[in-house]
């Protein structure tokens, strides 16, 4: 008899289970990144080939002319009379100033201090002739108390028959030029005492001077030598300003904004007088402007500076000029401001504006 455990075992066994399902491919970021930042250099690339084969590019500034109010030496300015936006007019008061060139306030000082002394000695000669004079006059007038007591005697014994009418007349003759006497003096000393006066206030005025260490000689106003807008005010916690350093600059009412700005010498060939160029400022903001001059940086290098402060040797110079009103107020507002001036090469693709006749 078969175990009832074969008689199981005979039989066919099932086996069950899930089916595991299939696991999404992962992306391969890596890559994808990779070929991503190939394709920005490669578009980049492309960019700057297309661009510098098709256009011509510069970088300038626009430059407002200013008027620049230096100092004419060392100076110590005392007092702005005019401040930041204010409109001046051609022979306005700016500001006042005085030296500091030490050697010329000591020469001054020691001017005043010996204009002084010679006052002063002056004035002690005419103190000792006032001093004598008033000697002289109570002299002159004892003398004429005398002949006056003189006189009333001798008129007494004249009417008593004692003395003849002779000495009378002697002693009224001496009376009469004693008192003629006493009035030339006395206008003498009405001289005297008003030179004396006068050189008092001379004297005071110099002590007053040399107590303040400078004349008034030294403080000086300096005006403007044109009408328009104070921009610009350059001023220090202690205002001392140095020889030819910028004391103010002027907007003139009449303004010439331009743009000086530099291209690569070996694309001047593309650039002609005339030609308008597109502006796009460092703020976002986009203009025209029209070529007025091209020309070699080299040439008045050092004014040029001034006015951008960029010193280029391998590029040329090109000037440009707005090319309506309405960028001429836009650069006015601008001076100073960075920029980039560019234009196609060949005109292709219609991006130039039709250029201009300066000339006209």
């Amino acid at each position: 008899m078969k175990s009832e455990y074969f008689k199981k075992g005979s039989q066919s066994s099932t086996i069950r289970g899930t089916r595991e399902k299939k696991q999404p491919q992962s992306k391969n970021w890596d890559k994808i990144i990779y070929l991503s930042f190939v394709a920005v250099i490669l578009f980049a690339i492309l960019y700057v080939v297309f661009f510098n084969t098709f256009f011509v590019t510069g970088e300038g500034v626009a430059v407002v002319d200013n008027v620049d109010i230096k100092a004419p030496n060392d100076i110590y300015v005392e007092n702005y009379f005019k401040g930041h936006g204010e409109q001046v007019q051609r022979g306005d008061s700016l500001f006042s100033y005085a030296s500091m060139d030490w050697t010329k306030r000591i020469e001054k000082v020691n001017k005043l201090g010996e204009k002084a002394s010679e006052l002063e000695n002056e004035r002690s000669d005419v103190e000792d002739e006032i001093y004598l004079k008033n000697r002289v006059i109570r002299l002159a007038q004892d003398r004429i108390d005398f002949f006056e007591e003189k006189q009333a005697e001798i008129r007494q014994k004249v009417e008593l028959d004692l003395v003849s009418s002779t000495e009378l007349s002697a002693i009224e003759r001496d009376l009469f030029e004693e008192r003629s006497r006493l009035e030339e003096i006395e206008t003498e000393l009405k001289v005297l005492e008003n030179q004396k006066d006068r050189l008092d206030r001379r004297i005071s005025q110099l002590q007053n001077d040399l107590r303040e260490g400078v004349g008034d000689q030294l403080v000086q106003v300096y005006n403007s030598p044109v009408d328009g807008t104070v921009t610009e005010i350059y001023e220090s916690n202690s205002k001392q300003i140095f020889r030819s350093d910028r004391v103010m600059r002027i907007k003139p009412e009449q303004s010439d904004p331009h743009i000086v700005s530099f291209f690569p010498r070996e694309d001047v060939e593309y650039l002609e007088i005339g030609m308008v160029l597109s502006i796009d400022f460092d703020n976002g903001e986009k203009s025209e402007g029209v070529v007025r001059d091209i020309y070699d940086a080299r040439e008045d290098i050092i004014e040029h500076f001034e006015q951008t402060g960029n010193l280029i040797l391998e590029h040329v110079i090109v000037e440009l000029i707005p090319i309506d009103s309405s960028a001429a107020r836009q650069w006015s507002e601008y001076n100073r401001m960075g920029l980039q001036a560019s234009r196609t090469k060949y005109g292709i693709l219609g991006l130039d504006t039709e250029d201009v006749d300066i000339h006209q």
